[in-house]
């Protein structure tokens, strides 16, 4: 991570790169031309993001959410010095602002100032290598869902201007700190990467898919700052270098190449020269010679191959050796042969045409199947691609999975699954068709049916973004890691109630590893290191941090409450425990304990 620099030289989004996907603690200054932004990062995760712009302010943002009231704001003011100079920390410890409904909208905050400071062209920034104090952090979740959230906001013609001068150049895969797995991809962005296969060009990709035109574009965009996509830096479409006697006259630098033309996705066609369909990418005429050799360099003769590309360099990806352009078939299609070297042979006689077959019965299937060549016999490209979507899928939840929110309704839910059952339903594999072929659709297939079955019914879904929520990020973990964690979690439990703290912690932080989505495992984990502290003011601010954090996972833990309530009562501050204590009982009304200290005291 450079220690200053201007913009222009690193974009924003290659510095929340190098933080995230180094590992490291700091704090990213970017100053723009009317606001400076603050990025703290701890260990790679980003925990707290602000501006100066008296727009985006803490207190206006407070008030503009209703999360608390002006009077409240200047008790806070006056008392913060007591609380590190710490507004939030004053709002919450003096009790004038519930942490279960503010964190969630504070995390909220955050996330809306990082997508704005990703977009930050132009202006300079500043990395500092110092810690964020405890008691400010606000994590945004996983670094790089939170990334990726805010990039695919953008809207697709500041795309198209932010990508301008890489449309035409060859983009490829690449890798870089961050392993492709570690994303949390849609199914179309994971299909997308696919097509990347460094001879198309951006804009040859959506004039052959305008269907998936701001899937292509965005997917490049938000992967290339994190050098999981990178460019050629030969453009294609490059007319290839003629002969001086048969060089026609050109009138002008315009004239020599033709001008774009205006395709119905709204993005700039590739030239006449680019390929734009299977047949042009797949016949040998079409593929794309290198440049014209320096001057003084003989030129080798036709069929026989010139010296190895030497390597290239585009401003912000790796030195890479610069792809030959070769012809690469479409999904299903099969390669053409390559053009035999020395000079061509004269065309073979043409033989005549065989008798036609006898006809056949007719064969009846489950579901209408097409007759082209390409669903019967498929090219090892469906293959690997298949099996990337479904290693990508298995870690996707199942609104991912079937590209919705999770405001989606049953019918949003019914038409995602029919859209993916025409492409992997059982029924769509032809006869002939390879066995591993047909059983990757089926897998895929399963995937799509269970997160419909799930998604369609009420109950099954409420159960289900209950764990998501509960869980915090949704990402999928291995059951018998939390069937392990879960009981440790009880073991602490226990030991907490026996008042074996030392113990306790130990256990629930072993419960953490196992499982470090669970909410409720911080809580209980933070009120038994309030105890192993003989200053107990100090050891309230050290359990607070783990409660506040388990809240930001999970805001309805009672026992959060309860224990906030415990600590304010051993502490002399019996204002802060009544509030807890009924906090707790509004979120459980059954708690006993909470019960038992709030008639203790009337």
């Amino acid at each position: 991570m450079p220690s200053s620099g201007h913009l222009a030289e690193r974009p924003v989004a290659e510095l929340y790169y190098l933080a995230a996907g180094g590992g490291l603690t700091g704090r990213l200054t970017v100053t723009a031309s009317d606001r400076s932004y603050e990025l703290w990062f701890k260990k790679g995760g980003p925990q707290y993001v602000d501006s100066s712009h008296p727009d985006d302010a803490l207190e206006s943002f407070l008030l503009r959410e209703q999360l608390c009231q002006p009077q409240q704001l200047a008790s806070a003011h006056k008392e913060k010095a007591k609380f590190g100079g710490d507004l939030l920390a004053a709002l919450f410890a003096l009790g004038l602002m519930n942490p279960n409904t503010a964190l969630q909208q504070l995390a909220q905050r955050g996330l809306t100032l990082l997508g704005h400071v990703l977009l930050v062209e132009k202006g300079s920034f500043a990395w500092s290598n110092e810690e964020l104090p405890g008691a400010k952090a606000i994590p945004l979740g996983n670094r790089w869902a939170a990334y990726l959230e805010q990039l695919r906001k953008v809207p697709f013609g500041e795309l198209q201007r932010r990508m301008a001068s890489a449309m035409n150049l060859p983009v490829m895969k690449s890798g870089g700190l961050v392993p492709i797995e570690n994303l949390r991809l849609t199914p179309q962005e994971a299909r997308a990467l696919t097509f990347f296969d460094g001879v198309r060009s951006l804009a040859q990709l959506i004039a052959d898919f305008p269907g998936e035109a701001d899937t292509m574009l965005a997917t490049a965009w938000m992967l290339k700052p994190l050098e999981l996509v990178s460019f050629a830096a030969t453009p294609v479409g490059v007319p290839p270098p003629r002969a001086a006697a048969q060089a026609p006259p050109v009138s002008s630098p315009s004239a020599a190449r033709p001008a774009p033309v205006s395709s119905p996705s709204g993005v700039a066609a590739a030239p006449s020269g680019v390929a734009s369909s299977p047949s042009q990418v797949s016949s040998p005429s079409s593929v794309v010679p290198g440049p014209p050799p320096a001057a003084g360099v003989p030129r080798p003769p036709p069929g026989v191959p010139g010296p190895p590309p030497a390597a290239v360099r585009v401003p912000g990806n790796p030195v890479m050796p610069q792809q030959p352009k070769v012809s690469v078939p479409y999904p299903g299609q099969k390669p053409s042969s390559p053009r035999p070297a020395g000079p061509a042979a004269a065309p073979a006689p043409r033989p005549a045409p065989a008798a036609p077959p006898p006809p056949r019965a007719p064969v009846v299937t489950a579901a209408p199947v097409s007759s082209s060549p390409s669903s019967v016999t498929a090219a090892p490209e469906d293959m690997k691609q298949l099996a990337t979507l479904f290693e990508t899928m298995k870690k996707q939840t199942y609104f991912e999975m079937l590209g919705l929110k999770k405001e989606a309704d049953a019918a949003a839910v019914k038409v995602a699954y029919f859209k993916l059952a025409k492409s992997y339903h059982p029924d769509t594999v032809a006869p002939g068709t390879p066995e591993p072929l047909a059983k990757a659709k089926a897998d895929i297939f399963a995937l799509v049916g269970e997160a419909n079955r799930v998604l369609s019914d009420p109950k099954l879904k409420a159960d289900y973004l209950a764990e998501l929520n509960a869980g915090g990020t949704g990402e999928k973990v291995d059951v018998s890691a939390i069937f392990q964690a879960e009981e440790f979690f009880q073991k602490g439990c226990i030991l907490v109630k026996a008042r074996k703290y030392p113990e306790a912690v130990k256990m629930l932080d072993d419960a953490i590893k196992a499982n470090g989505d669970e909410g409720e495992y911080y809580v209980w984990r933070g009120y038994a290191k309030f105890f192993g502290f003989s200053d107990r003011k100090f050891g309230q601010s050290e359990a607070m941090k783990d409660i506040t954090y388990g809240l930001k996972k999970n805001p309805n833990v009672a026992a959060a409450q309860f224990f906030i309530g415990m600590m304010a009562k051993l502490n002399g501050d019996p204002a802060t425990a009544k509030k807890s204590f009924q906090q707790c009982v509004k979120l459980d009304p059954n708690h006993i304990d909470a019960q038992r200290e709030l008639r203790m005291m009337k």
